[in-house]
């Protein structure tokens, strides 16, 4: 049983906004619909093939998977919200779902978030770089990528709260590590546990065995994540694996400069080598065992009304600008199982 006292006052420490743990409180206040005792290990959104989770549970490990190929949205009735797409109201509110239900203070949570918009191929339609990681917002592909991870980094915040783990993993030469609203939350971290908080290393899928070099990094809330730089990229190995498939092709447009477009082989670089998913299902220990960034709890914490009445809103903030918190709260608001507890009914409006 999640303990709103302890979580809130967690939260309102990570400096979360009013409007976010609000949606957490509505998730946890919402009865008969879900279970969030069930105590998950391993929790992998943007699964996609979900090796790293097949691997976690022939560990032991008790694991769910989250990834929009399980429920494609041509599958979903004309205004209905798709349960697997973060950024649909019921998807965003899935995802916290799934992290409430994690084993308290001892669980991993895994986000692959899609890569697509973040890529140096993409640069020439999402105008995305170091010094302007938001891109071009006339574009809606950079609008929605903005959105998805405004609200990764609002689950990440959840996440250490709870005490968990989380790592977040992109291709190398990603620009998504650079943007604001990530940055701002691992800022969080360090706020709390210093620079140890937070943890980044990379590393190369050729050395798991995979068809491509690709060099891959990540972040992580525990330092233990650096033990993936044993399978950085070496000469030897990017030379081995360097012709075995060829994932873009090189051509000159019309005014005879140099462009890049993917082929065929592109997409299946996103599934992890089962060498790298049962390389981290043993890790998983570890993870956990080195787990940073939680704020520590008073004896006795505070009233939840009272930590929750120090949070500040995160509306009219640039780090919030695409997250659409607003679409969340009213799918929640509404609900016929929402039962709010006496004495908060004043603090929760019916609209944000």
């Amino acid at each position: 049983m999640v303990d709103i006292n302890s979580l809130v006052f967690k939260l309102q420490k990570l400096r979360a906004p009013r409007e976010f743990v609000l949606i957490v409180l509505l998730v946890i206040w919402t009865e008969g619909l879900y279970n969030i005792d069930e105590a998950y290990d391993w929790l992998e959104f943007f699964a996609g093939h979900a090796a790293c989770t097949c691997f976690a549970r022939l560990q032991g490990f008790k694991g769910c998977k989250f990834d929009l190929k399980y429920n494609s949205n041509n599958r979903v009735p004309p205004r209905k919200s798709n349960y697997m797409d973060v950024n649909s109201p019921s998807g965003f509110v899935l995802c916290i779902i799934f992290l409430l239900k994690g084993r308290a203070h001892d669980f991993l949570s895994w986000f692959g978030i899609k890569c697509s918009s973040w890529t140096q191929m993409n640069v020439g339609t999402s105008s995305r770089a170091a010094c302007c990681s938001t891109g071009d917002l006339l574009m809606a592909s950079v609008g929605e990528a903005n959105k998805m991870l405004e609200r990764i980094s609002l689950l990440l915040i959840l996440t250490v709260a709870l005490g968990g783990v989380f790592v977040l993993e992109q291709p190398g030469g990603s620009i998504l590590e650079f943007y604001p609203t990530f940055r701002w939350a691992l800022g969080r971290l360090i706020d709390i546990h210093g620079i140890d908080a937070v943890s980044r290393v990379h590393w190369s899928m050729g050395a798991f065995g995979g068809e491509t070099a690709k060099p891959q990094y990540a972040y992580s809330n525990s330092p233990a994540i650096r033990k993936l730089y044993h399978f950085r990229p070496t000469a030897n190995k990017v030379k081995k694996v360097h012709t075995k498939v060829e994932t873009c092709r090189k051509y000159k447009n019309r005014d005879g400069k140099d462009c890049y477009v993917g082929t065929k082989h592109l997409k299946d670089t996103e599934i992890y080598p089962d060498y790298f998913a049962s390389t981290i299902s043993v890790l998983i220990d570890d993870l956990k065992a080195a787990q940073r960034g939680t704020p520590e709890v008073p004896d006795p914490v505070p009233p939840a009304l009272e930590s929750f009445q120090d949070l500040n809103s995160g509306k009219g903030s640039d780090l919030f600008e695409f997250a659409d918190l607003e679409s969340a709260f009213r799918y929640l608001r509404k609900g016929h199982s929402l039962r709010i507890p006496e004495g908060w009914a004043h603090h929760v409006p019916k609209s944000i």
